[in-house]
């Protein structure tokens, strides 16, 4: 797998843990499958009853629509920038709570 599709895989799978629930159901499970379980196009289709193409389709509105919320949204953008301030501060202990912090959101 070459840089620009591993660059690819992490910001949507970032994206996706921000904004999974904004998605259909559909769209979560296909997308679960295939990026985190490492079905093909083929199994899912077959799993699902439906033609690799639509599993295609889905999984590419799904793409789209977690780069359009980000694009939006910027929490992913904001919560990079916060982690890089939070690693600025000197105090172990107040570091890790901001840190502690910033995973319950």
């Amino acid at each position: 797998m070459n840089i620009k599709k591993i660059n690819k895989l992490s910001k949507l799978t970032k994206y996706f843990d921000l904004y999974k629930l904004l998605l259909t159901e559909k769209q979560q499970q296909l997308f679960e499958l295939y990026y985190f379980k490492d079905y093909s196009l083929t199994e899912i289709a077959s799993f699902h009853n439906v033609s690799r193409t639509s599993v295609y389709d889905i999984l590419k509105t799904a793409e789209r629509n977690l780069v359009d919320l980000e694009n939006k949204l910027k929490l992913n953008e904001i919560n990079e920038e916060l982690i890089k301030l939070i690693d600025k501060i000197e105090d172990k202990k107040l570091r890790d709570d901001f840190f502690n912090l910033l995973k319950k959101y």
